[in-house]
């Protein structure tokens, strides 16, 4: 059950997750907030590691 403010209720198990999908930091359904220092020197390497823009086909994107 989520926590509802101001009639919109939200699921709560917010987290911080770095470029590997590592979680960094996280809550369950208490409130709080959250706060992790993420180091963005690794993004070119694990961009490199996990090549995801390349599969991309912008072709078939279109705006609405």
């Amino acid at each position: 059950m989520g926590i509802t403010q101001l009639g919109v209720e939200f699921a709560g198990s917010s987290q911080i997750v770095d470029p590997l999908g590592d979680v960094v930091q996280k809550l369950d359904q208490e409130v709080g907030e959250l706060m992790a220092t993420l180091d963005l020197k690794k993004v070119p390497q694990i961009r490199k590691e996990v090549p995801l823009f390349d599969s991309r086909v912008p072709e078939k994107y279109r705006k609405l």
